[in-house]
Order: C-alpha cells, then sequence, then structure tokens
C-alpha cells in the first residue's frame, strides 16, 4: 500500500472534492496501517514526506489544493505514531498559514481543523500531567 503515496498525494489536491475527502482518509490508514508493519524509522519517513507535501500545499497551492491538505490534517491529527507536541505545533503552525486571506469556504475547514488540533492537545496535556 505504501507504493500508492505518490498517487494518493497527487489525488490530495485533486480539484474533485470527493477525491480529495478519499485521499485524506486513504492516507490515514496508510499511516495507521504503516506504523503497525513497519519500524518507527520507516514510519518517520513517510510522514516526512506527507508533511512536506501538505507544507508545499498550503504555502503555494490552488485552493482546492489547499482545502485538501487542510482535509489530511484534519485526518492525521489524532494519529499516536508520532511525538505530539511535534505534530500539534507543527499542524498548528500550517492551519495559520491558510486562516488569513484564504477564501471562506478553506478558511472554514482550516478553523474546524484547528480545533480539532487544540481539543487534541488539550487532552493530551491532560493525559501526560
Amino acid at each position: 500500500m505504501e507504493h500508492s503515496l505518490p498517487l494518493l498525494l497527487t489525488q490530495l489536491t485533486s480539484r474533485v472534492q470527493t477525491q480529495r475527502s478519499k485521499a485524506a482518509s486513504q492516507i490515514r490508514d496508510l499511516v495507521d496501517t504503516t506504523s503497525r508493519d513497519s519500524t518507527t524509522v520507516h514510519v518517520s519517513k513517510i510522514l516526512n514526506i506527507i508533511n512536506r507535501k501538505i507544507f508545499v500545499t498550503l504555502s503555494e497551492g490552488e485552493q482546492w489544493e489547499k482545502n485538501g491538505a487542510v482535509e489530511a490534517i484534519d485526518k492525521l491529527i489524532d494519529f499516536e505514531g508520532e511525538d505530539n507536541t511535534t505534530k500539534i505545533t507543527r499542524f498548528a503552525n500550517y492551519l495559520r498559514m491558510v486562516l488569513p486571506g484564504s477564501e471562506p469556504a478553506t478558511m472554514m475547514m482550516a478553523a474546524k481543523a484547528l480545533g480539532k488540533v487544540l481539543i487534541y492537545a488539550l487532552v493530551i496535556g491532560r493525559l501526560y500531567r
């Protein structure tokens, strides 16, 4: 399934909303499967590829591409196979890039995803006190 990552990352930036949503879900499934079946080093490599694509898309992409990147963040935020502090900080920073100056629909998606990031941060903070 890992060989499908380049295809999923391409579909994540599709003009078709259903393809973007499906790709975001499949990326999460791929990360879950990889984390069960591979080493943490390998999982980190996969996550780095995904995070780089999300960052570049949010920085330079068209509006529909940004929507796909936000959907991917929304799906990946509660993945447990990565350092939580790093992930929370990274995703919050990525989403803040989208909030000013984007189309209203994209800003709504980003605001909801940022809310999910913050709730996750609060829950994780309570668990590790």
